[in-house]
């Protein structure tokens, strides 16, 4: 069932969001300088760890397409998730950077040029939402992506952030609104990287993929006719989207093994999107023989 294996990498989307994402890092960060806006250097250093995420990214994409081998069966996928991984752990960093600076900039409010910090912020957050709608159409289905696509979403909230608290200095002469928003944009940054990290892990450590249950997978693949029983049950996730799953079946006497077969591989494809399977016939004389192994499942 190789055909799970055939994915999109979408490199090309990566490529586009990197070069948006320096760019506009470059000139944020200098707008931050002159502005003295906090809200705008924080969002600048997150730009940072964006394009260093957005690099890690496209070189797993890149990297991923190298054939297996020998030694390496299944290829590079796992590198795909690694660099996911990373994606997450920079973004924790940057958040808890961040909420550090807003906390100190509470108690020293600085004078901030807000006309030009509201520019630059309107700028930052059309640069950040094309890039959005650059990966978007990846980021379902591939967690690389999807990790890049996170870093994106935050730099939207901290380019809706930086607008609010410019116009709420400028209005109302609220000083304290540039480290607090800074501060919420760091909090939604580590729940997005909380997520992120949490099914980077799960799928290193080969868990079930959150949408199949075990249960009601071996039920329905001993409900084909001619399965007597399934058991030894695996189920885990190679990379994004490639969903992989073992399982000892033993069959009726008289039963074309060949037929069940194709009809356990239907039952794991189209019921649980489970496309690479690999799948042991036994009868039940060789199922008496293990007979302890017969009765357990996963």
């Amino acid at each position: 069932m190789e055909q799970g294996l055939n994915r999109k990498d979408g490199t090309r989307a990566l490529k586009i969001a990197l070069v948006i994402t320096a760019v506009f890092m470059i000139v944020e960060f200098a707008g931050g300088l002159w502005t003295n806006s906090l809200a705008l250097t924080a969002d600048a250093g997150h730009m940072l760890t964006d394009v260093v995420a957005l690099g890690l990214s496209l070189f797993a994409a890149w990297f991923i397409r190298r054939p297996a081998t020998a030694e390496k069966t299944f290829g590079y996928f796992r590198v795909e998730i690694l660099a996911a991984l990373m994606n997450g752990v920079f973004l924790v960093g940057i958040a808890v950077v961040v909420f550090y600076e807003s906390y100190a900039r509470f108690l020293e409010p600085e004078a901030i040029k807000t006309t030009e910090m509201i520019i630059i912020g309107i700028v930052g957050l059309i640069a950040n939402l094309a890039s959005a709608s650059v990966l978007h159409g990846s980021h379902t289905h591939n967690l690389n992506i999807r990790g890049a696509f996170l870093h994106v979403l935050g730099d939207i909230l901290g380019s809706i952030a930086v607008i609010l608290a410019g116009l709420a200095i400028s209005l109302w002469g609220l000083f304290w609104a540039d480290p607090a928003v800074s501060a919420l944009v760091s909090v939604l940054i580590l729940l997005s990287a909380w997520r992120l990290v949490r099914d980077s892990v799960l799928i290193l450590l080969e868990g079930a993929p959150a949408h199949v249950n075990l249960g009601a997978m071996t039920k329905e693949l001993s409900e084909v006719p001619g399965v007597s029983s399934v058991h030894d049950l695996h189920v885990w996730t190679l990379t994004s989207g490639v969903h992989v799953m073992t399982c000892h079946a033993v069959l009726l006497p008289g039963q074309n093994a060949n037929e069940i077969l194709e009809q356990l591989n239907k039952v794991s494809r189209e019921s649980f999107r489970v496309n690479h399977t690999t799948i042991q016939i036994e009868d039940p004389d060789m199922c008496r023989g293990t007979d302890r192994m017969c009765r357990r499942v996963g």
